[in-house]
């Protein structure tokens, strides 16, 4: 028989772990009415943007972590070994990401966006920047949910929602009308995640480079790259295309339509 500790576990994971749906539109009449059509639009195009480098820095390691943890969990030193490597190639790969984008990103923008439609000093490096950090505190939550750690869970995003809506609408009515407070929000919220999620892997796993595991990571990775590559692609690519063919004012309709359905995507997702 399904206990009652199933029922509310199972709640837990499934409506806090879809909240970053639930900020995205909760915000949504604060961003229409503290933004113009053109900023909205930006927003939401830097956004995608770091959606896809979440994917490239997160390289599927959530999904590789959670598997040795459950394959080791008797072992506590192997496991140990896994967690420490997989921490340390997170960090390894957001720190290539931001050498690579300092030294190329300003190049790429110009290259993709010739109208200047988009810049990359500095939103689109601030994207960047908030991508490895989401990527390690979603890499954390995901390991919370095989340790079947709910509190910890509920609290970890909670405490993201709060500081991202809190940051955001603080920036946007100190800055209205500009991009300033939504980016300068997703950045410093995500800087505090990032750093919760760190203490909490070093103080209970600690820091371990195990070379050997490496080519087994990158076997198992790889795919799980290229399918939330394609994944993004269909969740994202039209708002650059609408961008490219059209305006930023039609970028900003289509993606205030998108966000509309939030609900039926929170409750989807969630479940």
């Amino acid at each position: 028989m399904i206990s009652k500790q199933f029922f509310k576990s199972s709640a837990v994971y499934s409506v806090v772990g879809a909240l970053p749906l639930a900020w995205g539109f909760f915000l949504l009449p604060f961003y229409t009415s503290l933004m113009t059509p053109a900023d909205f639009a930006a927003f939401a195009l830097y956004t995608a943007f770091s959606a896809l480098v979440q994917i490239l820095v997160n390289f599927g390691l959530d999904s590789y972590l959670v598997v040795h943890y459950i394959e080791f969990r008797s072992d506590t030193q192997q496991m140990r070994k896994q967690v420490g490597t997989t921490v340390l190639a997170l960090l390894g790969i957001g720190a290539g990401m931001v050498v690579l984008s300092m030294l190329f990103g300003t190049l790429s923008f110009r290259q993709l966006f010739r109208d200047q439609a988009l810049t990359f000093f500095p939103y689109g490096f601030m994207s960047v920047l908030t991508a490895i950090f989401n990527s390690f505190f979603k890499t954390y939550t995901h390991l919370l949910i095989y340790q079947q750690r709910v509190r910890r869970f509920f609290w970890a995003n909670i405490f993201n929602t709060v500081l991202i809506i809190g940051l955001s609408l603080a920036g946007l009515y100190l800055y209205p009308y500009s991009l300033i407070g939504p980016m300068w929000g997703r950045l410093l919220s995500g800087l505090g995640i990032f750093l919760l999620a760190l203490y909490w892997f070093i103080t209970e796993f600690g820091l371990s480079f195990q070379r050997d595991l490496l080519k087994g990571m990158v076997r198992y990775c790889y795919p799980l790259v290229a399918y939330f590559a394609l994944t993004w692609v269909l969740t994202y690519i039209d708002r650059f295309v609408i961008n490219h063919f059209l305006s930023k004012e039609d970028v900003a309709v289509f993606d205030f339509a998108v966000k509309c359905t939030f609900v039926l995507e929170f409750m989807q997702i969630g479940i």
